[in-house]
């Protein structure tokens, strides 16, 4: 008998030089292997026993197994029974193939076809709440938030939930819908590691502290809202079809809106009965902010926006090349504050508490972010004015009565809070929220309180960062201002 590996209908390997002339008949003594164990497309989870199944004249001395070319338990080849077991719990959930390699007596090499598999691990975590006497939330139940999705509910003053299969790893456990002046404890959103297999537990307990109702002014599905922090007196102050409003900001008075549709900054009045137009030159705004006095307006605008064509795409991607402008709210002069030369967009933060400077902060085209302060009076270009620190997460900066700045800056999966001094002395990272995205802090008027938004979420923190409370204004923000 005759025997040709390279026209076999199973896989072997003998040689090279016989695979390399498919003409070439080589004596008997032959192997051949396949898996029997796990089947194709086969779901496999925690530890599964590969078998492997061989044939033909040439003994075989040992097996190994491979998934996606790396080998399971070493490179040796294991004697009979020709198993391994596999625990797939040590490999992310996706789709592999397994492969079967035979050692036979001569020293040939035999493969197996590939078989495709999948693993499917997952785990589950048990959550305990307790609400002490007084605390209960403002509905009938709180909602189960894992990695910002809603998967289930417990009772306001209390009780259990069971959240499985879910995929090994870090995921970040929230509450939604407690009490504005509530937070859990150890923190507002805690990261849990999911093991396979494996149940874990969480308790949380829910503490309430002193905090005002304040009045905010957010944006939500392309229109601005006004309402207290507990959810009540919410009003639609703008309700335009076809025209998304945003960047809401309120004049100290508190009696008038600015916002930004389009090419044009708006002024309403509290109530959004009225509106007029404050600017409408070209090209796309951004973020107006009232001065101390109620006088001016700090803003943002795209100065490159009118020339750029769908050739450009823009400048490698980066569209958003603002500058500062500052105007007068009767209708009256504008200046520019910051020039046109360089590629980069600056975002405006806030004024001073005597009106004399403002902050903000500016993005670079290689990615990079700077926080900067100065005069407000005078148009600054780029080599007059120095950052007071690099590095920030390319939001709005918050100036505090006293002096103090807070900004974003670049965590290892979102961005984090900081404190600096206009001075760019003094800088305090507050303490991180594990999976958070903290970003446009606004200072309460006595610097008591900072609010900013975590994701779409408005929520509160004391100076130092211990602590964090959620608003139940029943939107998801995409920019928010604080009335009062």
């Amino acid at each position: 008998m005759r025997f040709n590996p390279c026209t076999a209908a199973v896989l072997c390997t003998l040689t090279a030089a016989a695979c390399g002339d498919p003409g070439l008949d080589v004596d008997s003594g032959y192997a051949a292997i396949e898996i029997a164990s796990p089947t194709a497309h086969q779901v496999l989870s925690s530890s599964v026993t590969l078998t492997a199944m061989v044939s033909g004249t040439n003994p075989v001395t040992g097996v190994r197994f491979t998934i996606d070319g790396f080998l399971l338990g070493g490179p040796a080849y294991q004697p009979p029974p020709f198993e391994f077991v596999f625990d797939t719990r040590t490999w992310p959930n996706s789709s592999y193939a397994l492969v079967a390699e035979a050692l036979t007596a001569d020293g040939s090499r035999v493969k197996s076809l590939p078989v495709p598999v999948t693993i499917v691990n997952t785990g589950a975590v048990q959550i305990h709440v307790t609400v002490p006497a007084g605390a209960e939330g403002p509905g009938e139940a709180s909602t189960v938030m894992i990695d910002g999705l809603a998967v289930g509910r417990i009772s306001s003053t209390g009780g259990s939930y069971e959240a499985d299969r879910l995929e090994p790893g870090w995921h970040t456990i929230d509450l939604a819908q407690i009490r504005y002046d509530c937070t859990t404890i150890p923190g507002a959103a805690t990261e849990v590691d999911v093991v396979a297999d494996e149940t874990q537990v969480l308790e949380l307990e829910v503490e309430c502290a002193q905090i005002p109702n304040l009045t905010v002014g957010f944006e939500a599905n392309g229109d601005i809202y006004r309402s207290r922090l507990d959810g009540s007196q919410l009003v639609n102050l703008t309700n335009t079809a076809g025209r998304r409003e945003h960047s809401p900001d309120w004049s100290p008075d508190a009696s008038h809106v600015a916002y930004v549709a389009g090419d044009v900054i708006f002024v309403s009045d509290r109530e959004g009965l009225s509106e007029s137009a404050l600017v409408s030159s070209e090209g796309p705004k951004t973020a107006p902010r009232w001065s101390p006095d109620g006088s001016e307006i700090l803003l943002g605008e795209d100065v490159f926006a009118s020339t750029w064509t769908a050739a450009d795409d823009c400048w490698y991607g980066f569209c958003d090349l603002y500058r500062l402008f500052v105007i007068q709210t009767d209708g009256g002069a504008r200046r520019t504050l910051t020039t046109v030369d360089g590629w980069f967009g600056d975002l405006p933060g806030g004024w001073s508490a005597d009106g004399a400077r403002v902050t903000y902060e500016r993005s670079y085209l290689n990615g990079s972010c700077a926080l900067y302060v100065m005069d407000a009076d005078l148009p600054q270009s780029p080599e007059l004015v120095r950052p007071i620190l690099t590095g920030c997460g390319g939001d709005h900066p918050s100036w505090r009565s006293d002096g103090q700045i807070a900004f974003s800056i670049r965590g290892v999966r979102g961005r984090d809070l900081a404190l600096v001094g206009a001075d760019g002395t003094g800088l305090t990272a507050l303490p991180a929220t594990p999976g958070a995205d903290e970003h446009d802090p606004v200072w309460t008027e006595d610097g008591q309180w900072l609010l900013f938004l975590d994701g779409d979420r408005i929520t509160l923190t004391t100076p130092d960062g211990l602590g964090r409370f959620r608003a139940n204004v029943g939107f998801h923000a995409s920019s928010f201002v604080l009335l009062d």
